[in-house]
């Protein structure tokens, strides 16, 4: 579950893009692969617990 505190953009999925801006609330299935095209501020809660080896970057 991500709460979208300022800014706006997209998570893009292997099936969908979804749009965002300020006070969204957005649901990411477990197990999607996402990426984020966005300038934002969030709150993410995370089940299980997100790890840093779970994140790459990608240009």
């Amino acid at each position: 579950m991500i709460y979208v505190i300022s800014g706006s953009g997209k998570i893009i999925t292997e099936n969908k893009t979804i749009t965002f801006k300020q006070g969204d609330a957005i649901l990411i299935d477990k197990g999607e692969k996402y990426r984020w095209d966005a300038v934002c501020n969030v709150v993410m809660a995370c089940s299980p617990a997100w790890t840093p080896k779970q994140h790459k970057m990608v240009k």
